[in-house]
Parts: C-alpha cells; structure tokens; sequence
C-alpha cells in the first residue's frame, strides 16, 4: 500500500486496520472480502499477517491486537494482546466502542476499548460510546474510518456521559494490566482493594458474576444473557450493581437483598481455579457472601455451594 505505518503499542489490530484502509482510500469491506468473507464484522486473527505485510506493521504486534478464538481443553478461549480470557465475550470482537476525546487526540482506536467492561476513559473520565448519536446505529469496525458512522455523522463531536468514580477506576485498572503496566491504580476502598488482587481474567468474571442481573434473581436471566457481549450501557450497568454489591458484601449492610442476585455457578467455577493471593482474596469475597444474614432463607443454599476450599 502506498501509506504504511506500525501499529501503535496500544491500538487494536481492527482499528489499526480501518485506520489503514481510510488512509489509503479503500473500505474496511474491501479487507473482509479478501480476509475474511462478504459482509464479516471483523478481521480475523488469520488475517494478521496480510494486514502486517500490507500496512507495515510488525506481524507479531498486529497478530497480538486481533483476537484469536481457539479450544482448550475442549472450551473456547481467546487470546489478545498477550492476556487470556476464558470467556470469549469478554472481547468485543465485532461491537467497537471510542472515546470521542480520545479519538479525536490520538487518532488510533485503543485495544482496551475491546474490553466489554471497560465502559469509560480514564483520561477524560467520560462513558464510551458504541451507538451514533444521530442515527442510532451501533458502532461497526464496517464504516467510512475511525471518526466517522455509517450515517457520516462525525463521532468526535458527540458529547458523551460523565462516568463513575468506581468505572473509572476499574477501566484504568483493566488498562494496567492488559498493558503490562505496574504503575496500578490506587486501590483506596476495601472493594478496590479486593478486585485489584485478582487477575485480568479472573476480575472480569467476577465483576460479570456479581452484576450481570439486573434485578432479585439471577435465575430470571437467560443463558443466553449471561453470555452474550454487552453493549456500554449495559456493561456500565454490570459495573456499578457490582461495586454496589460488593460493598455491601463486605461490609455485611443490607447485603441479604443481594443473595439471589449473584452468578454463583460462576463464582464457583472461578474458585476452582484461583491460586496464591487471588486464592485468599476469593475466599474473603465467598466466606463473605455465603455468611450474609444466616436468618435469611435464601441464603442457606448458598453457604453450601460457596465452601469451596
């Protein structure tokens, strides 16, 4: 291609990709056609290396910033940017979502904004966008470029929400670690402290776990639900019942209500796997759910699924 250029450290490989084919005047379907199929979201991690050899980007880099879906012991699991997820929804392969600020500043889409629970810019402290503003569309990596909808609308003029304190500081968390990055986030509330011992993977199941219902019972939600990828409004929902939740928890205040609300086979699943400090962590937050009001009815079953260790 005529314009070439490395992928940033912190870019996603499709939003590199989009950046790419804009500069050189082609569309993001053109790659789809050739990579992938017609009509397909998203470029697959198969197409890394054409992308790399097309556009200038290191293969290697540009492989690590598109996510790769494959089996482990007969489950999916999806590897991006080095981390591994073992629930593939947690990477929103197809749903992009920006920060307008950010976007209009830097110019590239950031790979943590792949993330379903990041919902926000630390930097700006404003909620991500993945839905037009004007023509209500969701966002598709299959648009004119990184700053511009379907509807030509301009993206970076859209005034996004202001987030949560506790958003804030969980995408900023999130961020660290997916990076690699050592300088954390301070960890000032015992729920930050908590959820800031746990790895990448093992803190997006658990904060999933803990909001994903939206109401008394997490048994009123579908399968279905609970594994699907998320939109931001929905994702920031998760975020906030989760910190609401285990504040609570914690704190052993009004956290009877929340007994039903909990993804417990989930939870169980994740502290079968758990090991070192994010062992003792797991076991703080399951000894402090299964002895949440023993007088409460509800919560009787749930002492013995969670005595786990």
């Amino acid at each position: 291609m005529p314009i070439r250029d490395p992928i940033g450290r912190l870019e996603s490989g499709n939003g590199y990709a989009l950046r790419m084919v804009a500069l050189n005047g082609l569309s993001f379907s053109d790659l789809t056609k050739v990579l992938a199929s017609i009509g397909h979201g998203y470029l697959p991690n198969r197409s890394a290396q054409m992308i790399a050899f097309w556009f200038g980007a290191e293969p290697i880099a540009a492989s690590r910033a598109i996510p790769y879906t494959y089996k482990l012991n007969g489950r999916l699991v999806t590897s991006y940017m080095g981390c591994q997820f073992m629930r593939p929804y947690h990477v929103r392969f197809s749903r992009p979502q920006v920060c307008v600020h950010c976007l209009d500043e830097y110019g590239i889409a950031m790979a943590v904004w792949d993330i379903s629970l990041v919902t926000c810019c630390p930097k700006h402290g404003v909620i991500l966008i993945d839905r037009c503003a004007k023509c209500k569309r969701v966002l598709s990596w299959r648009r004119p470029d990184l700053y511009t909808c379907h509807c030509r609308a301009d993206l970076c003029s859209m005034i996004p929400d202001q987030a949560t304190p506790d958003a804030i500081w969980l995408s900023h968390h999130i961020g660290c670690l997916l990076f690699g990055e050592s300088d954390l986030p301070v960890s000032e509330s015992r729920s930050r402290q908590l959820l800031g011992a746990f790895s990448l993977d093992v803190l997006l199941r658990v904060v999933r776990a803990l909001g994903v219902s939206e109401g008394d019972h997490v048994r009123d939600i579908v399968p279905g639900k609970l594994t699907r990828i998320l939109s931001t409004d929905e994702a920031h929902g998760v975020v906030y019942r989760a910190f609401s939740r285990v504040k609570a928890i914690l704190i052993g205040i009004g956290a009877e209500r929340y007994a039903d609300c909990l993804h417990l086979a989930e939870l169980r699943v994740i502290g079968e796997h758990v090991t070192g400090i994010e062992r003792t962590m797991f076991e703080h937050l399951l000894d402090s759910v299964a002895d949440i009001d023993a007088q409460c009815a509800s919560v009787k079953p749930v002492k013995s699924q969670l005595r786990l260790f």
